[in-house]
């Protein structure tokens, strides 16, 4: 039917030789959500077709955190190897050894910053979630940004407890989404919560307002956006 189920050869020779040498399989795991790119997240990021793996979340404990990793930092080498995309980065960070320090090169906010990070096994309940999104009826203290095309409020509340939203949650809390509007086009949601615009974090609706009136619409604004247990970048922009 013109299905495969090939294995590189690479891959089954580091299984086999870890299976003769221990018994078992050891995966490092670097503890990051990766992002797929598209065209205006690489315009925003600066970053070329081929190149770098964009971090949306780093998770608490991991390597990933205890080497300085960031949300927004694009992963451009690690062991000396120059990384095309995330399912390159997974392939090489499985290849390297537990317990032993690498050379990371990232770019963060358009400048290269060279990390070490110490790769360790992969936990066994280690995974990621995500909670299906809803509309926020009657949300209290909601703001309206008329040229987004969404409704804000603060991280609390009735609205807060709807989503499973922790108390200590950091960010402004979408209560609406005009249908059509540049928000919608961006794919953000009611429920969603907004961390970062561009490279500032907003922790209440002032915050937000701040950074959104520093940024062009028509040019795309960056937001970092959690959605239950995982955050993902997008572009808002107006049409042309």
């Amino acid at each position: 039917d013109g299905v495969g189920f090939a294995i590189p050869i690479n891959n089954a020779r580091w299984v086999a030789d870890q299976l003769i040498a221990t018994g078992s399989v050891k995966r490092p795991y670097l503890g990051v959500q990766l992002q797929g790119w598209t065209a205006e997240l690489r315009e925003q990021f600066g970053v070329s077709s081929g190149q770098g793996a964009l971090v949306a979340h780093v998770f608490p404990g991991s390597p990933a955190e205890d080497a300085g990793l960031e949300e927004g930092d694009v992963i451009l080498e690690v062991a000396g190897k120059p990384i095309k995309h995330g399912a390159h980065l997974q392939g090489v960070v499985e290849q390297l050894s537990l317990d032993q320090s690498y050379p990371m090169i990232v770019l963060r906010n358009g400048e290269q910053v060279q990390l070490e990070v110490t790769f360790r096994e992969m936990p066994k309940d280690f995974s990621s979630a995500s909670r299906r999104s809803q509309r926020i009826l009657g949300a209290p203290d909601s703001e309206e940004f008329d040229e987004l095309g969404l409704e804000i409020g603060p991280v609390d509340g009735d609205a807060a407890e709807q989503f499973g939203i922790a108390d200590d949650a950091e960010g402004v809390l979408v209560t609406s989404v005009e249908p059509n509007s540049p928000a919608a086009e961006a794919r953000i949601r009611a429920g969603d919560v907004i961390e970062k615009v561009g490279n500032h974090k907003v922790a209440s609706p002032e915050d937000f307002d701040r950074a959104v009136k520093e940024l062009s619409l028509e040019q795309g604004i960056v937001m970092l956006v959690r959605r239950g247990n995982g955050t993902h970048f997008v572009v808002v922009k107006s049409e042309d």
